[in-house]
């Protein structure tokens, strides 16, 4: 079979073709260009030997005292919380562009499911707030990093992404 090179393609034939590859990087720029879970993981040696797997992030707001950042794992038990990283302050002090000693301002911890398996040692860490308002419903987003030590002294770090909107705790 040999190519005559010069044929040219029939133009219904070539509109087709174009309209399946837009189609094509429309609905892949859907699945992936446009959401925020891409923003939103955990990843380090600590996902080695702790079960770090969830299905969401859920940022709640505690007037006058804290924001909390949960990853959220979906049973059918109900949510349980893998990890959860708190920046310890009130609504009207925390700055978009700002970075909290994870030692000094903040805590890291496993939600009470993983009672279990608590985290090592913290050694050192920062939380960075991208953006944030104090507003239900407005968007928080950033990134953590934490070292732990082991108790036979090695080092494990994680770190993790957020994206998500704002739910205030009202007491």
């Amino acid at each position: 079979m040999s190519l005559n090179r010069n044929k040219t393609c029939h133009p219904n034939c070539a509109h087709a073709a174009l309209t399946f590859i837009l189609m094509c990087t429309l609905t892949l720029g859907a699945l992936y260009g446009c959401d925020d879970s891409k923003d939103n993981y955990l990843e380090g040696s600590v996902t080695a030997g702790y079960d770090m797997k969830f299905d969401d992030v859920r940022v709640v707001l505690y007037p006058e005292s804290a924001l909390s950042i949960e990853y959220v794992k979906k049973t059918k038990n109900g949510d349980q919380l893998p990890l959860r990283v708190t920046i310890d302050y009130p609504e009207d002090t925390l700055t978009a562009g700002r970075e909290y000693n994870l030692l000094t301002e903040c805590s890291i911890v496993r939600g009470v499911d993983y009672a279990s398996s608590p985290l090592p040692a913290l050694e050192s860490g920062t939380v960075r707030l991208d953006e944030f308002t104090a507003s239900d419903g407005s968007k928080v987003s950033g990134d953590f990093e934490a070292v732990f030590i082991e108790r036979d002294g090695a080092k494990i770090n994680l770190r993790g992404g957020f994206s998500a909107d704002i739910d205030r705790f009202e007491q």
